[in-house]
């Protein structure tokens, strides 16, 4: 085989950046992933409006990043996840996203979405295609300087600033944590404790639960949590500084 006739090649491939997998239960799928040794939550969980999904990058051990999607209502995998769902497609980054979709079609892929921007992969656009012989697959463009590390890990963790004195339990941001964490720990009495909630302290708060409660206070609150900040958020106090930091920067930009 001639390696110049690699469709890959040509198309300008740099690297293949995830592997991606739908399910019905994104909560428990993403619990069996990162129950393997040496897997790390890479980004997320979240939520990827502009493709209805449930999302989460998890790293294993071996350096390979797998891309979990959850199924929601309407969303654009729901026909895969009705027939067993799993393995979905490889994402692989390109150096030129425009240039990489044009060589695909010529070599008889198909377009299945158009190029659009990802708040998933900070604004960098992807477009999915299929092939008759590799199925379907996603292009991502590369940051601008190829050279760089990975823009994600340049990017510094919001500060975690002190809760101001004025602040009280009648607060918004803090009653909107205080229905989050009711709305996960249904069996505890966290109104009443609410002070003295604590990651492996509280009953049923695991690393399960610690998942299922960022999701849900990134819902209510419109905060979405670092991959340091999903890590440090132990206890009460600590979602209520990430959201209270959020909001205050938010204000000041």
């Amino acid at each position: 085989m001639n390696i110049k006739d690699s469709l890959w090649q040509q198309c300008g491939v740099i690297s293949i950046d995830h592997m991606a997998v739908t399910t019905s239960d994104f909560i428990q799928v993403l619990n069996d992933y990162m129950g393997m040794p040496g897997c790390e939550l890479l980004r997320g969980p979240g939520t990827n409006k502009s493709q209805n999904v449930d999302y989460a990058f998890v790293r294993t051990a071996q350096n390979l990043v797998i891309e979990i999607l959850g199924v929601k209502e309407d969303s654009p995998i729901s026909e895969h996840v009705k027939n067993g769902g799993g393995a979905y497609h490889l994402c692989f980054v390109v150096k030129d996203l425009d240039a990489a979709i044009q060589t695909a079609k010529k070599k008889s892929a198909l377009i299945i979405v158009a190029p659009r921007e990802d708040d998933v992969f900070d604004g960098r656009r992807v477009s999915f295609m299929m092939h008759p012989k590799h199925g379907l697959f996603e292009f991502l463009e590369a940051y601008p300087n190829l050279g760089s590390k990975n823009k994600s890990s340049q990017i510094a963790p919001k500060s975690r600033q002190v809760i101001s004195d004025e602040l009280t339990t009648d607060s918004h941001e803090i009653q909107l944590i205080i229905k989050a964490f009711n709305h996960i720990f249904t069996d505890v009495d966290v109104q009443f404790n609410i002070k003295s909630a604590q990651l492996g302290v509280t009953p049923e708060w695991d690393s399960l639960k610690q998942l299922q409660l960022v999701m849900e206070v990134e819902k209510l609150t419109g905060t979405k949590f670092t991959v340091e900040e999903l890590s440090s958020a132990v206890c009460f106090d600590d979602f209520v500084q990430i959201v209270e930091s959020s909001k205050s920067s938010l204000k000041l930009g």
